[in-house]
């Protein structure tokens, strides 16, 4: 089976305690079946380490309300790979910030926005490639049944997601003309497949739809912060945009990163539709987080000075983890865009 990943998935190794936000910290971390059986045979002083900061109820490690996994030691590095070695990592652990989704013949997978060196390789990227190669065995082993979609819609999203893409890199279309493109395309392409029009893929057509970003911010509101810090920007940044403030233009020195943006969310999540034919809120997804993240920058540009490369990615990597990397503020906005 297939392993299909975009170019940039290749430079990507784990900076382990030169990350200034850690991915042990801030999370709660599910432990798989096999994993926590280890975990739990585990004999002498570190068996009992485990033994003592695992919940074997929950399946996840305790942090006893720090948010920082208890295995993180003061030099942001894992006791567990120290004591024991990587192989002996839960499954999450060990693949975060990659993702993967099954298909009938092959696997699509990524590295993630909330990790902060995937979101310099994202937001970094000049164009957008992929590569394939032989998926590991134990990625296959996990499509143990087979995906249950019809090949033709397939074929059909599949079509779609490339005129997408090709148009949010086209630098001769303005980015926000591109995201209103999409934002009608959404329509279009729910129309299909509700009609189960799927022979030919529509092209993307010119119009004058755009999403609202006040009407973003009012969903962003309704968000659930994981901390303290979250809450607090959170409430900042609607507020700031309540008056008069613009959260819409697009400011030409961050388009080549919200480009790649938009790019990453409609790779990774328009494909999913396939298995429920809710396409129009996937697309919307994407053209939501790329108009939040567009505003976060213009908040923090507020004071007339210009971000840096760094600051971008940390702005885009705390969306992610507000609101990608959140299951309940993620279908939030899901459902505020069903079709």
């Amino acid at each position: 089976m297939k392993l299909i990943m975009p170019d940039y998935c290749r430079k990507f190794r784990c900076i382990a305690d030169k990350c200034l936000d850690n991915c042990c910290n801030g999370w709660g971390i599910y432990i798989d079946d096999e994993t926590l059986e280890a975990y739990r045979n585990t004999e002498g002083d570190f068996g009992e380490r485990l033994k003592n900061n695992i919940d074997f109820e929950k399946k996840c490690f305790m942090n006893n309300g720090s948010g920082r996994c208890p295995f993180l030691n003061r030099q942001n590095l894992c006791d567990i790979i120290i004591k024991l070695g990587e192989d002996k990592l839960c499954s999450i652990c060990k693949r975060h910030p990659r993702y993967f989704e099954w298909f009938s013949d092959h696997i699509e997978g990524g590295i993630g926005l909330s990790c902060e060196e995937a979101a310099r390789l994202i937001l970094g990227a000049d164009g957008f490639g992929l590569y394939s190669c032989e998926a590991p065995a134990e990625l296959c082993a996990e499509s143990d049944t087979e995906p249950q979609y019809d090949e033709l819609y397939f074929k059909f999203l599949s079509g779609a997601r490339k005129k997408m893409i090709e148009l949010l890199l086209d630098e001769n279309v303005p980015l926000d003309t591109s995201l209103g493109m999409l934002t009608a395309y959404a329509e279009e392409l729910q129309e299909h497949t509700d009609r189960y029009l799927i022979d030919d893929v529509p092209d993307i057509k010119e119009t004058d739809k755009s999403l609202d970003t006040r009407r973003a911010l009012r969903i962003m509101r309704n968000a659930v912060p994981a901390d303290e810090a979250q809450r607090k920007y959170l409430s900042e940044l609607c507020a700031f945009f309540k008056g008069k403030n613009d959260p819409e233009t697009i400011h030409s020195e961050n388009e080549k990163e919200l480009r790649n943006t938009a790019v990453y969310f409609t790779w990774r999540y328009l494909m999913k539709s396939v298995f429920s034919g809710n396409v129009y809120p996937r697309i919307m997804f994407a053209v939501f987080g790329t108009k939040i993240i567009n505003a976060m920058f213009n908040y923090e540009m507020r004071l007339g000075e210009h971000l840096g490369f760094e600051q971008k990615c940390a702005i885009a990597k705390l969306f992610s983890k507000l609101i990608e990397y959140n299951e309940d503020n993620f279908y939030l906005v899901i459902e505020n865009y069903e079709y």
